[in-house]
């Protein structure tokens, strides 16, 4: 794609923001669209995302965590979008679902970074210094066209990033298991799946470990105060208006949404 090309689908997705149907997917248009492609719409998306043009950036999610979806997408490593502080809300937060579209949830450990962190090889060790806490968290992503399994389509839509819950119960990373915990997905009190952190990855710190790399090649780096969500440990559940999702972690406690 050339740049003129790139910005066009950029505003495509702007649009997008308040359509109550989903855009064709952009390879239609663009079939040669690359990841390199994408992620270059997704950063020109995002800045255009911005209320202004120093709005620092709240954080990142990580997805494409587990192998079974990088087959899905044709790829052998995950990926990432981008986060806006208007993206992230307080556990118990009640939200609008997403009009006639489908509402996803998907339960995620959070890292909230202390220290900047970057390089390309960071060690676990590296990680869990550089971490503030990790709570429990929910991420209620919304795609903004049709995605059809091809990797240029999810980056160029900034990974399906909407909005993220973040819980209320901070832990040191370095006092859990994090490659162990289990998770338990409940919607309106009844328990509606079951997952493990084993499922990010390995391990959640290995998917920090991963950002952190993808990030050195880009020349940016992870700031302190942003957020990281890490990837689903489960299968999204889909939720309507009245549901109230919680998830409960072992060792880090629970974290709830509402919907209107």
């Amino acid at each position: 794609m050339t740049p003129v090309e790139r910005i066009q689908a950029a505003a495509q997705l702007v649009l997008a923001r308040s359509a109550t149907t989903r855009l064709e997917a952009l390879t239609d248009t663009w079939p040669d669209l690359s990841a390199d492609d994408g992620y270059a719409i997704q950063n020109a998306f995002v800045a255009a995302s911005r209320v202004s043009a120093d709005e620092p950036l709240a954080g990142f999610k990580i997805l494409l965590s587990r192998e079974d979806l990088q087959r899905r997408f044709s790829t052998s490593e995950p990926a990432y979008g981008q986060l806006l502080f208007r993206m992230v809300l307080k556990a118990g937060a009640t939200v609008d679902v997403a009009g006639p579209l489908v509402t996803h949830v998907e339960p995620e450990v959070a890292f909230i970074m202390g220290t900047d962190l970057s390089g390309p090889a960071v060690t676990d060790d590296e990680i869990l210094e550089a971490t503030a806490y990790v709570v429990a968290a929910l991420e209620l992503p919304q795609g903004r066209m049709e995605w059809k399994a091809n990797l240029g389509n999810v980056l160029a839509d900034n990974g399906g990033a909407r909005l993220v819950v973040v819980g209320s119960e901070t832990v040191q990373a370095n006092v859990v298991d994090l490659a162990a915990l289990r998770v338990r997905l409940l919607r309106n009190g009844q328990l509606v799946g079951e997952g493990s952190t084993a499922n990010v990855l390995g391990n959640p710190v290995k998917a920090m470990a991963w950002l952190c790399k993808r990030l050195n090649a880009e020349g940016r780096h992870l700031q302190a105060g942003q957020i990281v969500m890490t990837g689903s440990c489960m299968d999204a559940i889909a939720a309507s208006t009245g549901d109230v999702v919680a998830a409960e972690f072992d060792g880090l406690g629970s974290v709830s949404v509402q919907f209107a």
